[in-house]
């Protein structure tokens, strides 16, 4: 039995019909393939992709976290399926199909994953795309999922982990025991994070580095409408050759070139000097962390969408980002996301942001959610070879857009994520990424 973090179970207790908690990969082979290919491949690397055959089990008492249970080989004519897109479709067909496929939960009773290869793209060439849920794995663990698919072979010997017995009887028990001890162990490290990240905040604040943004501080942008089970998916692609001399002329990171980059794409559809923010994911992943599950904090930054001048949002957002990183250290990071260990604060949470909704008049917490990572590397194994890669997030209620970005080779691939009933067309913003990178990066600095 694996004990789920606090991390983990938050995407299943936050889940809701039109706000699911699965992140979607779509990969875009160089040629052509089937459903029957995939399989093959996922039942020879079993031994090594044991979060598929994963099981979740919910303890018979509501004081701790669900577990995962090591189950059976999962049945791969269910979970992996074929489709055939109209003769001349685009990668655009493709992303609508993903985006249909996507509105669904995934069934809690089966392992929280799903495939489809999706045949009839342009010169004979096939997409899969992945739907796996958030509590399995973040982006670093889905990456590691995806190299360990399309990669390398594993090397020969690997064996398969014995299946796990479903618990029976007062058996159920011993994990809701093994989650309560967990959560006293961890409490005295949580508390003292938390007391040093308190004290170290104010410090900065007496120090003059500016506080760190709150939700619901940006303007309500005006896709905000309630958010519903309808899905679009956009992707692009940019040279990261242009993403790292923008980066390195104005001393800035990847990740707020990307949001300067969002905010430019994004004020063609506002009013003049509406400031939007965004909620980022902060990886707090250790190499001593377990390879699986989720890592991650979430900080609120600027858009920078008031400022018309590329050079001068960029700045904004740096300047921002560089304040934020002061305050949400490693420490302080791992100790907020360690809260999440108590399971009543789970819930007292939920309640409390429903209310805060409710108080603020249906204002958005974030106009969206904006992460970014270092991809693999180019993957290719027997007559299987991804030529594109792109993956998104979810959404989340009250935030109707994700962007997502992870290298691949010579480009920064771009998942776009929305709710259209909420009025944003996520091709919209993604058709202007690429005008607006061109922009900043032939700016003065």
């Amino acid at each position: 039995m694996r004990l789920l973090t606090g991390s983990d179970a938050a995407t299943l207790y936050q889940e809701l019909p039109e706000v699911a908690f699965h992140t979607l990969k779509l990969l875009v082979l160089r040629d052509d393939w089937t459903a029957e290919g995939l399989r093959e491949r996922l039942h020879e690397r079993e031994a090594v992709l044991e979060p598929l055959c994963w099981r979740l089990v919910v303890p018979p008492l509501p004081i701790a976290h669900p577990w995962w249970r090591l189950g059976p080989s999962p049945e791969l004519d269910h979970h992996v399926c074929e489709l055939t897109l109209p003769p001349g479709s685009s990668l655009r067909a493709a992303c609508a199909e993903a985006a249909r496929l996507s509105e669904p939960l995934l069934e809690r009773d089966r392992p929280l994953w799903r495939m489809w290869v999706l045949r009839g793209l342009p010169a004979g060439r096939a997409a899969v795309l992945i739907k796996w849920h958030h509590a399995l794995a973040d982006g670093a663990a889905s990456r590691e999922l995806i190299e360990r698919i399309f990669g390398a072979a594993p090397p020969p010997g690997v064996l398969r982990e014995d299946e796990e017995p479903e618990p029976a009887g007062w058996r159920q028990l011993l994990p809701v025991v093994k989650s309560m001890n967990r959560t006293i162990a961890v409490a005295p490290a949580v508390l003292g994070g938390t007391i040093r990240a308190l004290r170290r905040s104010r410090a900065l604040t007496r120090a003059g580095v500016p506080p760190a943004r709150a939700a619901f501080s940006g303007a309500t942008p005006p896709w905000d409408r309630r958010i519903t089970t309808s899905r679009a998916l956009a992707v692009v692609e940019v040279p990261m050759a242009s993403v790292h001399r923008i980066r390195d002329r104005h001393g800035a990171t990847t990740s707020e070139v990307l949001v300067a980059v969002l905010g430019g794409a994004l004020r063609p559809l506002l009013a003049a000097d509406t400031e939007l923010i965004a909620t980022l994911a902060v990886s707090t992943r250790r190499d001593t962390d377990d390879p699986w599950g989720n890592h991650s904090f979430f900080s609120f930054e600027t858009l920078a969408t008031d400022r018309a001048d590329p050079d001068e949002r960029l700045a904004a957002v740096a300047a921002e980002s560089r304040a934020a990183r002061k305050r949400w250290t490693a420490e302080a990071s791992r100790a907020l996301e360690g809260w999440f260990e108590f399971y009543p604060l789970q819930h007292a949470v939920r309640i409390l942001a429903e209310g805060a909704m409710r108080r603020f008049g249906g204002r958005v917490t974030a106009a969206a959610i904006v992460s970014s990572m270092a991809g693999p590397q180019r993957l290719e194994h027997g007559n299987v070879r991804v030529d594109q890669l792109f993956s998104v997030g979810p959404l989340a209620t009250g935030i109707l857009l994700n962007l997502t970005a992870w290298s691949y080779g010579e480009v920064l691939s771009l998942g776009l994520l929305a709710c259209p009933d909420g009025g944003l067309d996520p091709w919209v913003v993604a058709d202007a990424i690429p005008t607006e990178l061109a922009a900043l990066d032939a700016s003065d600095g």
